[in-house]
């Protein structure tokens, strides 16, 4: 797993070196490994900016109901070896009290997917704040398994939000 903590620096790297903004166009990157994936049933009015005050500011007021949004972080297809945990720490703040999920998708061989979520909600409040969780390898049996590809997702309110990520960074151990 330390060749996926790689594999998602190098992204993040790519992030904080760019400067743009505009609407969230799902699926389009807005660095090198990153990138927003929406509901293309939901309406939406969306905007970010990468590398202005936070690493990344992200903004969703629906028209219609959408069924998810994902900032997604590309792992790359590394297997864990003997790593006993993969960590993520963020810190982040919102106007208005916005929570997300975290999640390593492993896209299997042979198709299909299969997501090890991590135990706690990252929570965004108008004061900066840092979340800190663990992915126990030994729990996730899908992490254990190769995979295609792997990549780190935070599931967004598809009900709105407004949110800066100020940091985020993985570990293992």
């Amino acid at each position: 797993m330390t060749d996926v903590v790689s594999a998602a620096t190098s992204s993040l790297h790519a992030l904080r070196n760019t400067r743009s903004g505009g609407v969230i166009r799902s699926g389009e990157r807005i660095a090198p490994g990153v990138w927003i994936d929406l509901d293309s049933e939901g309406a939406a009015q969306t905007a970010f900016e990468a590398g202005g005050a936070a690493l990344l500011q992200m903004r969703l007021e629906p028209s219609g109901v959408g069924r998810w949004c994902t900032l997604n972080i590309d792992l790359g297809r590394h297997n864990p070896g003997d790593t006993a945990l993969l960590g993520v720490a963020i810190r982040s703040r919102a106007p208005r009290s916005t929570t997300a999920r975290l999640a390593v998708r492993s896209f299997l061989p042979g198709g299909g997917h299969e997501d090890s979520f991590f135990p706690d909600y990252l929570v965004a409040f108008g004061e900066e704040s840092t979340h800190c969780d663990v992915l126990w390898l030994a729990r996730e049996p899908a992490l254990q398994a190769p995979a295609e590809w792997r990549t780190l997702m935070l599931f967004l309110d598809p009900e709105g939000f407004d949110i800066a990520f100020l940091d985020i960074r993985l570990f293992a151990a």
